[in-house]
């Protein structure tokens, strides 16, 4: 290594803790400036080749201690990055499943002017709890005057648990934001999943895109990301769809929403076709009306179903039409009268 007024120097770096490697690296250079005489100032970090180990157990990822070095402390909230520039980075991380893997490069001030990008090496997995397996990943994330824009593209195989087996899905997500905390962020996606099953549903061949506009968030509950959200587009278009007793050979689905003080609310339409359910069928149903909901009430909805080449379930129609009948001495037609409408709600 080398020291000096300009800065320093180490070759071959590696920090190790509970016994083993966390942190290794070709080269890492500290650039020093002297805004006084006896105040020096780190102006900029190059890191070559880097190599981050970590491991992921319980739900819970570490990096054998490296964390700790970095755990928030005494850094005054104003205070700013020095420039840095990371070169030919890698992570890797252990499962019980396999080693996961990724290259990762970053440069710049932030949030002043900064970029990193990660690339997800195509691995298989396969443990206990499940497989999963992707072709590759990459995330990308700018900053630039105090404004972040991100994107991730990831690839699945396949996943499967004792509860949901996914084929084939990919995910395009896009997100823009400011770095601080009370930040506005619109998030817009892109995605598809060849097939979906698990013990209560299947779908085939979902298509989906959208945007989500939000406040800043004040938690991540499900009630706390809806009370943050000021609009949402969203479509979803399926194949074959199925979901306990409820079939359909294709689906689509639409809603514009807005909301406001915790208020959602906004047109919502959904198209079946070929529907099954245990009450009948239907050749297609069309819901078409306004979705509401709010803090206190929960979800409301108010508009007209409207069913075509609809038939009855005779157990379904036989319970609906034991109320029609006729006093005597029209008994008689009563019955013809239940038999005709009998077939006519089973065709």
């Amino acid at each position: 290594g080398r020291l000096g007024l300009g800065g320093a120097s180490l070759d071959d770096l590696t920090i190790s803790g509970e016994g083993k490697r966390a942190f290794e690296a070709e080269q890492v250079r500290v650039r020093l400036e002297w805004p006084g005489l006896f105040n020096p100032r780190v102006a900029g970090v190059d890191v070559d080749v880097p190599v981050v180990r970590g491991a992921l157990s319980d739900g819970r990822l570490t990096f054998h201690g490296l964390e700790r070095l970095t755990s928030p402390g005494g850094g005054s909230s104003g205070s700013t990055f020095p420039a840095f520039q990371i070169s030919d980075g890698r992570i890797l991380i252990e499962t019980s499943a396999g080693e996961v893997g990724a290259s990762v490069s970053a440069s710049g001030l932030f949030p002043k002017d900064a970029r990193a990008s990660l690339t997800l090496d195509p691995a298989s997995l396969d443990g206990a709890e499940g497989s999963i397996s992707w072709t590759g990943g990459t995330a990308e994330l700018s900053a630039r005057d105090g404004q972040l824009e991100g994107q991730t593209d990831i690839a699945l195989e396949e996943v499967r648990t004792d509860d949901v087996h996914i084929l084939n899905a990919k995910l395009v997500a896009r997100l823009e934001a400011g770095t601080e905390a009370d930040s506005a962020a619109q998030l817009v996606w892109d995605g598809q999943v060849a097939e979906a099953t698990g013990a209560d549903f299947s779908v085939a061949g979902m298509v989906t895109s959208g945007q989500v506009r939000l406040n800043a968030l004040t938690g991540a509950t499900p009630g706390e990301i809806l009370a943050a959200v000021t609009g949402a587009d969203i479509q979803l278009e399926a194949g074959k769809a199925q979901w306990t007793d409820y079939a359909a050979e294709s689906v689509r689905a639409e809603a514009s929403l807005h909301g406001q003080d915790g208020h959602i609310s906004g047109p919502v339409d959904i198209d079946l076709t070929k529907l099954s359910l245990p009450q009948g069928r239907a050749g297609q149903l069309v819901v078409a009306g306004d979705l509401d909901w709010a803090t206190e009430t929960g979800f409301g909805f108010a508009g007209q179903v409207n069913a075509s080449k609809a038939a009855l379930a005779d157990t379904f129609s036989g319970s609906f039409l034991s109320r029609v009948s006729l006093p005597a001495p029209l008994t008689a037609h009563g019955d013809s009268l239940r038999a005709a409408l009998r077939r006519a709600l089973s065709n």
